[in-house]
């Protein structure tokens, strides 16, 4: 499938004056936009900014719209269940009859939102992050549900660092951490998962969670089989 872009800004037509720019509000940098751009980040503090040029006429038409000004709000939380629902979808279809992939993938979204809505996590990050974790054309997906540019990039750098304790540098990156981390130590029932967990989670939310379901969790992969056929 070809990614969508938006109808409303046809690149072929845009000029060299129709950039605007606008100092960050956080660390005085100026950041330019071209007009197909509703967002972008700051180059040097990587604050998420919104265009002040758009003039947003795709609002009264795209099925995406809400999640687009949400993203520019910051009240993503409100608008993000039909694109969650989409992307479990579609998470579901790419991984076909392996109910471990996605109970997995399962496992960790909601282990994400937990935590993130404890954490101060961007669910029109966190959310889509978690969903497309481990799927590998996460990027294709991202471009052909129609998010803002910036919002994609964001996504994708939460992806890549869901397991680099030393390279998340952001709430939801912090809270998809966690979850990556609470489910892989529920998965190998170790010894020492409580003791791990304490030390490497990066979020308070995520101990606590974490400590939690890993208490509530059978000791080995054996003994919840065994449970399970009871």
């Amino acid at each position: 499938m070809i990614p969508l872009r938006c109808p409303g800004q046809d690149p072929r037509f845009l000029k060299a004056q129709d950039i605007a720019e606008m100092q960050c509000p956080d660390c005085g940098r100026t950041v330019e936009f071209w007009p197909d751009e509703l967002l972008r980040k700051c180059p040097g503090c990587s604050r998420r900014l919104a265009n002040p040029e758009n003039s947003m006429k795709c609002l009264a038409w795209c099925r995406y719209a809400a999640q687009c000004l949400a993203a520019i709000s910051g009240e993503s939380g409100a608008t993000i269940a039909p694109l969650r629902e989409e992307l479990v979808e579609r998470m579901r279809k790419a991984f076909g009859d392996d109910v471990e992939k996605t109970d997995h993938a399962l496992a960790v979204l909601n282990l994400a939102e937990d935590i993130g809505r404890q954490e101060g996590g961007d669910p029109l990050v966190l959310v889509p992050a978690a969903i497309l974790s481990d799927i590998g054309p996460a990027a294709e997906i991202l471009a052909e549900v129609g998010l803002p540019q910036a919002v994609q990039e964001e996504i994708l750098e939460t992806i890549a660092h869901r397991e680099d304790r030393d390279k998340v540098h952001t709430p939801s990156g912090a809270a998809l951490f966690d979850a990556v981390l609470i489910v892989s130590l529920q998965d190998k029932a170790t010894a020492d998962a409580e003791a791990v967990l304490a030390r490497e989670a990066l979020t308070d939310a995520g101990r606590r969670i974490g400590a939690a379901r890993l208490a509530q969790w059978p000791s080995s992969r054996h003994d919840r089989r065994r449970q399970q056929c009871r």
